[in-house]
């Protein structure tokens, strides 16, 4: 499967990804389409897309873009929130 540019990839592209991989085996530690764990399946997910994240998941949420914590009930929810 070939990923966008990082500069391309769209919530919808990336959700429409990660639909591929709905029923996926959960392995602790695994970070390819044979098993993953939660931030295993974020990094390869996003790799596909040209976007280079760390492999664990408390450094991945120091990345992208922080909102005002008001901002995520007030506005209408989009793909990728």
């Amino acid at each position: 499967r070939r990923g966008t540019a990082a500069g391309r990839a769209t919530a919808a592209s990336v959700l429409a990804t990660a639909d591929a991989y709905v029923g996926t085996k959960y392995v602790w530690g695994g970070e390819t389409p044979g098993g993953f764990d939660c931030s295993g399946f974020v990094q390869m997910l996003y790799r596909q897309h040209g976007i280079t994240l760390p492999r664990d998941a408390g450094p991945q949420s120091g990345r992208g873009t922080k909102i005002a914590y008001a901002a995520r009930f007030t506005a209408a929810p989009r793909p990728g929130s």
